[in-house]
């Protein structure tokens, strides 16, 4: 089950949501091109789109939306100055699992902030989502930075 959560800033309160994502002022704010209920609707809409084979293996992980990346996230990823992060895989891989693993969701969190910050309009927004979650899905079954960028250019050029 994918699961859709809300925390607040201190990380104090966590929310589930099964593929409902809900606006609440206190987590976003305003943007030019868009609402941040419509940023939440394109994520759990990305989320539905997904390919079938991709869906049965996201057992127990959660989708986060967040504002911002935190400094410690930038440092997780070892990011350069001036890095916009749009999204981050926070979990063990499918592939470095053991048989009797049983752990809290593992997080896929997609920062909206660099996201619509680097989105000239709406339909640059939703596709970057789709991207930032294909990508962050391909880290959680596994595959290696260089490995997901390589499978982008692929895509992207038509190849698969």
């Amino acid at each position: 089950m994918i699961f859709v959560i809300f925390r607040s800033r201190s990380g104090k309160r966590i929310f589930y949501f099964p593929l409902l994502v809900l606006y609440t002022p206190l987590f976003f704010g305003y943007n030019e091109i868009m609402k941040p209920f419509d940023f939440e609707a394109l994520v759990n809409q990305a989320l539905t789109e997904l390919p079938p084979e991709f869906k049965r293996q996201l057992d127990n992980v959660a989708v986060v939306i967040e504002e911002w990346p935190t400094e410690e996230d930038l440092q997780s990823i070892k990011a350069k100055p001036g890095t916009l992060l749009f999204g981050l895989y926070r979990g063990i891989p499918k592939i470095a699992r053991g048989a009797n693993y049983s752990s809290l969701p593992d997080k896929i969190a997609i920062f909206s902030g660099p996201i619509l910050s680097s989105s000239p309009n709406a339909i640059s927004a939703k596709q970057k989502i789709k991207e930032v979650i294909l990508h962050e899905i391909g880290h959680h079954f596994g595959l290696r930075e260089d490995e997901i960028r390589k499978a982008e250019r692929r895509r992207k050029s038509g190849g698969g």
